[in-house]
């Protein structure tokens, strides 16, 4: 991997990177002007689960849909829809019951045309663990851009027998739909993360 001294040589300026509290903070003003948190003073106790060095994202516990929360990714004007029936969704990683953090989270770059199904047994050898449903929601109500670079399949949920739920794009608007656990498609990669703390 590049450091960010061999990037800023390479490029030729300074590129500052968030501290890890400007980065907690950035999504806890995001979870408020989407109206997910109505009380952002709730998430303020997360603070003190960031890590000093990595990236992590917040996962807070809502009464929201998946349609309401996928409404709340907004690529370039466009707000995201579901296409999935939300009782055929279920989690098959453990996952705090309060709200909590993604540590050490992998938007799936590094499982790009690894089918699912594959992605979930590496994890399981480099004891990470499959982003569900709604992390990978949250995740790109964060930082949507990360769909301009490639879809993310979400292997910590299933969608009836041998699918998974995932996030693309279609005519410009994010999509939340479903796809077989045994394909590999190389604009396509489980996103993963190291470890989950909740309060």
């Amino acid at each position: 991997m590049v450091s960010q001294a061999q990037y800023e040589a390479i490029m030729g300026v300074v590129v500052t990177l968030p501290t890890p509290e400007e980065l907690f903070d950035f999504q806890v003003e995001i979870l408020r002007k989407k109206g997910v948190v109505n009380n952002p003073d709730e998430l303020l106790p997360l603070r003190e689960l960031i890590p000093k060095q990595g990236l992590f994202i917040m996962v807070p516990q809502t009464a929201l849909s998946l349609a309401e929360l996928v409404e709340r990714v907004e690529l370039d004007g466009k707000s995201g829809k579901n296409w999935l029936e939300e009782g055929r969704v279920e989690d098959v990683v453990k996952t705090p019951k309060t709200h909590y953090l993604c540590l050490a989270v992998e938007d799936g770059r590094r499982m790009l045309n690894v089918s699912p199904g594959d992605a979930v047994k590496r994890f399981a050898k480099d004891g990470r663990s499959a982003y569900t449903a709604r992390e990978g929601i949250f995740h790109a109500m964060y930082f949507p851009e990360v769909l301009k670079r490639h879809f993310m399949d979400l292997p910590g949920s299933r969608y009836g027998a041998g699918n998974v739920p995932g996030l693309d794009v279609y005519d410009g608007r994010p999509y939340l739909y479903y796809y077989w656990s045994f394909y590999a498609n190389p604009g396509w990669g489980s996103a993963s993360c190291g470890s989950r703390v909740g309060l």
